[in-house]
């Protein structure tokens, strides 16, 4: 993987970290939802020239890699073989956009494991600030 890319993804999780935490403060949630694990990040391009590209990128760092036809685009889902972003994630789900989105490119989400979701569900309904699905 090239490493311009390498630095833009852990940069681009490092700010992540930084609103999450902050958002985690500010909402007092730390408690709840602080030892939630983040476990993949997910990267959005906005054509298939971008997705192609960055595919060959990271397929050169990856040893398994799912690809699938979805909402009309591809996304793939790539296992990191020795490169780590931020805490330790392994998994890059790469996007593109939807047809007829105009969604940012650049980090998407962070996708978490959590041990209890019925008690998470319960403290993010309650977040009119926290986006999540």
């Amino acid at each position: 993987m090239s490493k311009v890319l390498e630095h833009e993804l852990q940069l681009s999780y490092e700010e992540y970290v930084q609103h999450w935490q902050a958002l985690l403060e500010a909402q007092k949630l730390n408690d709840s939802l602080g030892a939630m694990k983040p476990i993949a990040v997910g990267w959005k391009v906005a054509t298939i020239d971008a997705y192609n590209s960055l595919y060959q990128d990271f397929r050169t760092a990856s040893d398994r890699i799912v690809e699938t036809w979805m909402n009309g685009r591809w996304i793939a889902k790539m296992h990191l073989r020795e490169l780590r972003i931020g805490d330790d994630i392994e998994i890059v789900k790469l996007m593109q956009r939807r047809p007829g989105s105009d969604d940012a490119v650049g980090l998407d989400h962070v996708d978490f494991l959590c041990s209890d979701i019925t008690k998470i569900e319960a403290v993010l309904q309650a977040q009119n600030a926290v986006k999540w699905s």
